[in-house]
């Protein structure tokens, strides 16, 4: 491994890392909005009901 190619590798790395994140952030948005988007829909249709 040459000097010249170790920079490249690390920014290999982070750009990975940083993909990682993102993915997971979106994920748990996703997660998140999800749950608030049932509950708000199942007290709607309790009002409805009751």
């Amino acid at each position: 491994m040459t000097q010249r190619d170790r920079p490249a590798r690390r920014l290999w790395l982070i750009l990975a890392m940083v993909a990682a994140a993102l993915i997971l952030t979106l994920l748990a948005a996703q997660l998140i909005s999800g749950e608030w988007l049932w509950i708000i829909l199942n007290g709607l249709l309790q009002h409805e009901l009751g």
